[in-house]
């Protein structure tokens, strides 16, 4: 039977229904509902739980699944209203990276309330798992785009894809810039989509772990640029370094080899972590 896109979905959604907070059922929901009993999850789960413990360690918890319980008090599709104060400042004290303990296929939550969310890295981990189906399914050329996370399998046509990255202050929709290659992870986060208006202050969905609120930071968008074989590590980047904002942000990428970064600051200045970047800024 010939391979075909439904066939792309149909992986995504196997996926999704393992990683997904809130799909009843999913690995992470039963994990959360453990109660600190330890729980047999799918390879996909330990994997992507794997490569989060190592930006929590990389990144000294700046990012951390383990907010869950303060990630599930906000409601940023239709929400108005913040969620109440207590209730955040008790759902901050379950957070911590340290307290999820893998052995094999079973994973542990050493405090019973702490919850996990893989937000932050599991869209990146779908992209770059579906890259890998497709080719494995003799796909040579095609282009995966997830929200914000766009993966690029082999090239188009022989020639070099091209990415153009969203200006979200700009009125008519000129982006940036661009990025051009082959077989690259191109992933991007930004606190301008989904958030709260609670009174004259906008909350982003970028939540920092040492708070409970919105990240305190000087970037409205980082993306982030390496090969595909890197898309959940990308994902994990942009958040990391949106919540680091772009000093400490551009400190940190500078450390990490297979990637590179190109910030957008709230004034619209545009700074690339690398002097030799794949994004073309346009003019």
């Amino acid at each position: 039977m010939a391979f075909t896109v439904q066939d792309c979905f149909k992986e995504i959604g196997r996926l999704e229904k393992l990683l997904s907070r809130t799909i009843e059922g999913s690995d992470v929901d039963r994990i959360n509902r453990s109660e600190g009993k330890p729980v047999t999850v799918s390879d996909d789960t330990i994997e992507v739980l794997t490569r989060s413990l190592y930006y929590s360690k990389l990144s000294e918890g700046a990012f951390d699944v383990s907010i869950g319980k303060v990630s599930s008090l906000y409601n940023f599709r239709d929400g108005k209203e913040l969620p109440d104060k207590d209730l955040i400042s008790d759902a901050v004290k379950h957070i911590d990276y340290e307290k999820i303990v893998i052995d094999g296929n079973t994973v542990t939550l050493l405090d019973p309330e702490m919850m996990l969310d893989l937000g932050a890295i599991a869209k990146g981990y779908i992209s770059e798992k579906l890259a890998e189906y497709m080719i494995d399914n003799g796909i040579s050329s095609g282009l995966i785009n997830l929200g914000g996370n766009i993966v690029m399998v082999g090239s188009k046509r022989g020639e070099d894809f091209r990415i153009g990255v969203r200006n979200p202050e700009s009125a008519d929709n000129t982006p940036l810039g661009s990025i051009k290659g082959e077989d690259l992870a191109i992933i991007t986060s930004g606190t301008y989509e989904r958030y709260i208006m609670a009174g004259d202050r906008i909350y982003h969905h970028i939540l920092d772990p040492d708070t409970g609120y919105s990240a305190e930071t000087d970037l409205l968008q980082v993306t982030i640029i390496a090969d595909r074989a890197y898309a959940s590590d990308c994902d994990a980047l942009s958040t990391t370094l949106l919540l680091m904002g772009s000093e400490k942000g551009m400190e940190f990428i500078k450390g990490i080899p297979y990637a590179e970064a190109v910030f957008l600051k709230t004034g619209g200045e545009i700074l690339c972590s690398s002097s030799s970047s794949k994004f073309e800024i346009w003019s």
